[in-house]
């Protein structure tokens, strides 16, 4: 069974505890948790902290799979994450001139 994003951010987290992971993102431990054990999705603020932070390629947390172009923060625009239950994530890459979008829908 392919690993799932809660995995991959319980991957990124480790060595820490959840406690002090959430704490070095800004974000409620508890909010951890329910990404983790996939009961939320992350939303776009958290793949935006965590690639500022780690260095974690969002395309890769939310699916697995290595983005096709490098991602520096400057070049990420989230475009929605309105979705009540957040279950889609869309947001668009500009790469030396090139404008690419990525729809993401997680559960």
């Amino acid at each position: 069974m392919p690993f799932g994003v809660g995995a991959r951010i319980s991957q990124v987290r480790f060595p820490f505890s959840q406690t002090k992971f959430a704490s070095s993102l800004g974000i409620p431990e508890n909010t951890l948790m329910q990404y983790e054990r996939e009961k939320k999705p992350p939303d776009s603020e958290f793949l935006t902290r965590i690639y500022e932070v780690y260095r974690v390629d969002p395309i890769w947390l939310l699916t697995g799979e290595s983005a096709k172009v490098s991602t520096p923060k400057e070049n990420i625009i989230f475009l929605r994450s309105d979705h009540p239950a957040y279950a889609s994530c869309t947001f668009a890459v500009h790469d030396e001139g090139k404008s690419l979008r990525n729809d993401f829908s997680l559960f």
